[in-house]
């Protein structure tokens, strides 16, 4: 059951457009960095890393891409 919601998880977090993301990285690290015992901080922290996530997959799989050709 875990595995199947982080599969679906997944699966949300690669249709999302990493542009978009981009322009929300600076929101996200910035109240990252002012911590409050919150869910709200907690929150904010998850989507950070989850941009980062995916900007470290599209930079990996980039690369990927110009070493095959």
């Amino acid at each position: 059951m875990l595995e199947s919601a982080l599969n679906k998880l997944a699966e949300r977090i690669l249709s999302l457009d990493e542009a978009s993301l981009a322009s929300l990285w600076g929101k996200y690290k910035n109240r990252m960095e002012h911590f409050e015992p919150s869910k709200d901080w907690e929150k904010a922290v998850i989507i950070f890393f989850i941009i980062n996530a995916v900007r470290a997959k599209n930079h990996i799989f980039n690369e990927q891409i110009l070493r095959q050709s």
